[in-house]
């Protein structure tokens, strides 16, 4: 017994240096980390990177991985970046940590060209975090406007269902939000010119897909009975996979249908805008 608490005992004197050191060290760290801050305020990004990355060397914490990927993006060195963000959600503590690094990281997707994938992203985020920051809901509805506004192609439903970030980085359900936005009070498309069943249908016969099974989820926006909502959402539902089996027999026992209603809007705002992309008909795989 004796002799065990003296090895206790031992081992705590031994580590207290290697403690003293890390102090120091994630002490210097922080000055390097100011100053890269200062240089990154100045617009000298290659110089900011240069002192973040040493302030990295000394002390590798979600601060500085965090910075480093806003310094890297801000240079759009996009790639860069994403290695940065997804280091900063490693060392993150608490939910609120984790959502910033994910809304970062989803900022740099939408810079690349996978803005679907950033948007389910950013949604994420904004669910995840505590009070999330303005900017991560601002940043979701541009992205998700100008997805209203473009045509549903089978390159960026299948890009969705298929281009998954990291396991390690975040816990992701594959899925693609069919901005077919509905008319109010009504299973009608409010842009049919924008849903081409054959496209869908390209998409969720992609080789990477075969034998899963998606469930398409309707939407309404938050006006009305939520009980009516309900049926209305999932007759949404119904009418999109109607459209899709028409084309493709063989996909109907693999398309289920849901019907949320106004339990899962992507805005709380009351403008036209926000109601419009609420009503929506999502595709996820199972």
């Amino acid at each position: 017994m004796i002799k065990n608490i003296i090895k206790i005992s031992l081992l705590c004197v031994l580590t207290l240096p290697s403690v003293a050191v890390a102090a120091k060290d994630c002490n210097e760290a922080q000055d390097y980390f100011n100053q890269g801050m200062e240089a990154g305020r100045s617009g000298n990004w290659d110089q900011a990177k240069s002192l973040i990355r040493e302030s990295i060397d000394l002390c590798g914490k979600f601060d500085n991985w965090y910075l480093l990927g806003q310094a890297e993006f801000y240079s759009e060195s996009y790639e860069p970046a994403e290695s940065a963000y997804i280091e900063a959600r490693k060392y993150a503590e608490g939910d609120d940590q984790v959502a910033l690094a994910i809304a970062r990281y989803a900022e740099v997707r939408d810079a690349m060209g996978y803005s679907v994938e950033a948007v389910n992203l950013l949604h994420d985020a904004r669910e995840l975090h505590s009070d999330p920051p303005k900017w991560i809901s601002q940043l979701a509805l541009n992205i998700d406007s100008e997805l209203a506004n473009q045509p549903v192609t089978g390159e960026s439903v299948t890009r969705a269902l298929t281009i998954l970030p990291p396991k390690s980085f975040h816990k992701y359900q594959p899925k693609y939000s069919l901005r077919l936005n509905f008319e109010f009070d009504s299973e009608k498309l409010a842009n049919p010119e924008a849903f081409n069943p054959a496209v869908i249908v390209e998409a969720l016969k992609n080789k990477e897909l075969d034998n899963k099974v998606f469930t398409l989820m309707g939407h309404s926006d938050v006006r009305g009975d939520e009980n009516y909502n309900e049926g209305l959402s999932e007759k949404r539902a119904r009418a999109i996979r109607q459209a899709i089996v028409e084309v493709a027999p063989e996909l109907a026992p693999r398309i289920k249908t849901l019907g949320k209603g106004e339990t899962s809007p992507l805005y709380e705002g009351n403008s036209e805008k926000e109601h419009l992309l609420n009503r929506r008909v999502e595709i996820a795989v199972d």
